[in-house]
């Protein structure tokens, strides 16, 4: 989202991924503009081959850092998996009647799994555009630019 800021984590094994920061984690800093504090709210991974790390050690440093929402696309299997961050720990959301999962973090941020793991690009537009249009995401923005 092009109202956040991108942040990239390292584990310990110094691999990296990107996650991303509403207006809410945006600091005021003298040498710059803004900052990010604290960790980032959203990481999205496509794990390709390393889900042995990416579903053990480094799941678990992002739940400790407080990463609110986790989602990773797997190839093998083929899933998408999201997770929110509750009481410390991750759960997964229950999705809407039609199969669509939203984000907390960014209102609006909507996606179908079912849609994106079968290469149906019409329809993973179609649920992104209508949650960008949804009410939820409106406030969100608005919300940034004060």
């Amino acid at each position: 989202m092009r109202s956040g800021r991108e942040r990239h984590m390292a584990d310990a094994g110094g691999r990296s991924s990107a996650g991303y920061a509403s207006g809410r984690n945006l600091a005021a800093n003298p040498e710059r503009k803004a900052s990010i504090a604290g960790a980032p709210e959203l990481i999205i991974e496509v794990c390709a081959s390393s889900q042995e790390h990416d579903f053990g050690p480094k799941l678990a440093l992002y739940q400790r850092a407080g990463v609110r929402e986790y989602i990773t696309v797997s190839h093998t299997p083929a899933e998408v998996i999201w997770r929110k961050l509750a009481s410390g720990r991750y759960t997964p959301p229950a999705p809407e009647a039609d199969g669509t999962l939203g984000s907390k973090v960014f209102p609006g941020l909507w996606l179908d799994p079912r849609a994106l793991l079968a290469g149906d690009s019409a329809r993973v537009l179609d649920r992104l555009r209508a949650g960008l249009e949804s009410q939820e995401h409106t406030l969100f923005a608005a919300g940034l630019r004060t």
